[in-house]
């Protein structure tokens, strides 16, 4: 049974994914190719969908701490290690999303989501190393840096969109799967 929770990880960026589009398709004026998935919320009017949409990132940010928990035992790591912080901090910096929305506090709202990414880049990075495997080491260092070039890239020309967005959660997706499912 606890075996099975090695698949919270995957499992948190599809269904926080899901409900986002869900959301994006009740939010008139909310455009994939001009809008981040966090301007969402600005379109949105009716108070039940805001309402879920700020929980959607509560509820990924608690499944990640499942996984987090996971890893932990897994690895026999200690709840000092730099890779439970890291992947601890990130999960708080997500959960906080649902408070520090796009518009009301933009300052806040991009400084916790490149934190959020970056603490991910160094947990992949840190998981990779402590696996001690050559090619997924290697592997791990271009997941992690591509993301991040392009998420700071397309923030300096302050261009981010859902598109930009999706492809860094697909690479971002693809080390997780790789992770999983060969070493976990």
């Amino acid at each position: 049974m606890v075996s099975l929770l090695k698949y919270s990880g995957l499992l948190s960026l599809p269904l926080f994914a899901l409900l986002a589009t869900v959301l994006m398709s009740h939010a008139p004026g909310h455009a994939v190719r001009t809008h981040s998935i966090s301007k969402t919320i600005l379109f949105l009017h009716h108070p039940t969908l805001r309402f879920l949409f700020r929980l959607n990132f509560i509820l990924k940010s608690f499944v990640d701490f499942i996984f987090l928990w996971y890893i932990a035992k897994f690895f026999q790591l200690s709840w000092e290690s730099p890779i439970i912080w890291c992947l601890g901090v990130a999960c708080v910096l997500f959960a906080s999303l649902a408070y520090f929305i796009e518009g009301k506090h933009a300052f806040w709202h991009v400084l916790l989501v490149y934190g959020v990414g970056v603490l991910w880049a160094i947990t992949e990075v840190l998981l990779a190393y402590h696996i001690g495997v050559q090619w997924f080491i290697q592997y791990t260092w271009v997941s992690a840096i591509i993301p991040t070039v392009i998420a700071f890239w397309y923030l300096y020309v302050k261009k981010v969109t859902v598109v930009v967005q999706v492809v860094c959660i697909i690479m971002i997706y693809s080390w997780l799967v790789v992770f999983v499912t060969n070493f976990l």
